[in-house]
């Protein structure tokens, strides 16, 4: 099994379910992703930042669950705070994008690049700025290293252009349909995710119980993967979950669309419970 390097945010979340409040939820692209590459049996190492109200007792247990948090730093700026609100597998609010206090944390948090990758290395590049994710691009590359990256609407709505381009230069995308609309106003969810992986990147197109669209890189072959049947109670973290695993899968040297098929699975675990 290879090494996974997971970058990104952390969050506290509110989740609003079924008209009860959640408040204080460990979350963040970040920590999901990192679970869920070390539930594939991934060698995880977390870079991220803790701000200044993220409890060490968060940390503590994903040291106990075999991540290596010695890349988590702490800075003085409290932690970026979101807010889902919905139920079961349609659509939810994000009402954390609009605030200014979500981009001040945003840009104030922004983790540290990865500084010990190597060849065979398989980063997963959660959702974060585009200049940041352009220096660790250049890192893996300098390294050896492979790329699987993700985003959010909020990020591909007002840094699109660059994020096409920086993606063109991943390996793997993995996105859901509010990214690619983001992305490509205009075209339909399957157009999208394919002009994508003509750009260059393997494609996995997130789309919650109906499982994902795979497109291996440069659109050569396709593959629709069925989700598992799953009990959806909520689904904040899901996304995030499939990207650790795809990134797992493919430390372990798995042929991606069986990497992604595990991937779309451990997603699914994820929609059982609150967070």
């Amino acid at each position: 099994m290879g090494r996974v390097r997971v970058v990104g945010y952390f969050s506290l979340d509110r989740l609003t379910v079924a008209g009860q409040d959640h408040r204080d939820v460990p979350g963040g692209a970040a920590l999901y992703a990192a679970l869920a590459a070390r539930a594939e049996g991934a060698d995880v190492t977390l870079c991220a930042v803790a701000g200044s109200d993220w409890p060490q007792a968060w940390l503590d247990a994903l040291d106990a669950r075999g991540i290596d948090v010695s890349r988590v730093t702490r800075r003085a700026t409290p932690t970026r705070r979101a807010w889902f609100a919905g139920s079961g597998d349609g659509p939810r609010a994000n009402a954390h994008h609009d605030e200014a206090a979500w981009w001040t944390r945003t840009a104030a948090l922004v983790p540290d690049t990865p500084v010990d990758l190597r060849a065979g290395d398989v980063v997963a590049l959660m959702p974060v700025p585009w200049e940041f994710a352009r220096r660790v691009s250049a890192a893996a590359d300098a390294a050896g290293a492979r790329v699987t990256m993700d985003s959010s609407a909020a990020f591909a709505r007002v840094e699109s252009d660059a994020l096409r381009a920086l993606v063109a230069r991943t390996d793997a995308f993995c996105a859901g349909p509010e990214e690619t609309r983001a992305l490509f106003p205009g075209l339909d969810d399957d157009a999208a995710a394919r002009e994508l992986a003509r750009s260059g990147p393997a494609v996995l197109h997130k789309r919650g119980s109906a499982g994902a669209l795979a497109i291996e890189a440069g659109g050569a072959a396709e593959r629709i993967l069925p989700a598992p049947p799953a009990c959806v109670g909520e689904t904040t973290g899901a996304g995030d979950a499939t990207t650790g695993a795809l990134a797992a899968g493919l430390a372990a040297g798995l042929p991606f669309f069986v990497a992604g098929e595990r991937a779309v699975a451990a997603g699914a675990r994820c929609v059982g419970g609150i967070g």
